[in-house]
């Protein structure tokens, strides 16, 4: 018995251990934090115009169907987008409730997503863009890793207001605004030109 214990059998073979269900449980739930750390990666990197870091949330060969409006290879997608975004004074997005389904090296996930906007329309007129959304994610784990290998972004409602102006403040009040690396204030805060991902 004891030899079993010591994780040997009988006739002193090394014995095949069995993982615990509590262990597939915690291996679970670590994959699912991975996952939502590689989708807040994402977003950090947008709203902070990093394309590097939008970028280390996808594998190379990812590919994006962005609510219609593109379907590719996503990285010159994400460089383009980056460019563009920086120009504009503002974009915050968060993601909200997650469901994943993971299966193996491979997980199905469907994320809520709330952005807001200051972008022009197609008259070229500012506008700030509310909208609420969905990620589908193809995510894989590759050399111990979750990356997203396939997203198309679905809307579901936006609504389109007059911009307002920033150079007042909210109310009025003192503002320290939010801006893009590395003259976001995180940067000076963390002590690194990526803020807190400089870490």
């Amino acid at each position: 018995m004891q030899e079993r214990l010591n994780g040997m059998d009988a006739s002193g073979a090394e014995a095949r251990r069995v993982p615990h269900r509590s262990d597939l449980a915690i291996e679970r739930l670590l994959d699912k934090e991975a996952i939502r750390d590689c989708l807040a990666r994402f977003c950090h990197g947008f709203d902070r115009g990093d394309a590097e870091i939008v970028k280390s949330a996808y594998w190379p060969d990812a590919t994006e169907d962005h609510a219609g409006s593109y379907e590719g290879p996503v990285y010159p997608w994400i460089d383009e987008t980056i460019e563009f975004l920086r120009a504009r004074q503002a974009t915050w997005k968060t993601i909200g409730i997650n469901l994943i389904r993971i299966s193996g090296e491979d997980a199905d996930v469907e994320s809520y997503v709330f952005a807001v906007s200051n972008l022009p329309n197609v008259a070229g007129e500012n506008r700030h863009v509310l909208a609420g959304a969905r990620y589908l994610d193809r995510m894989q784990r590759r050399s111990d890793e979750w990356r997203i290998l396939r997203r198309v972004a679905v809307m579901d409602w936006f609504i389109d207001v007059d911009p307002v102006d920033y150079a007042n403040g909210m109310l009025g009040w003192p503002k320290t605004f939010g801006s893009f690396y590395p003259d976001d204030p995180a940067a000076k805060f963390f002590g690194g030109e990526r803020g807190i991902l400089s870490k």
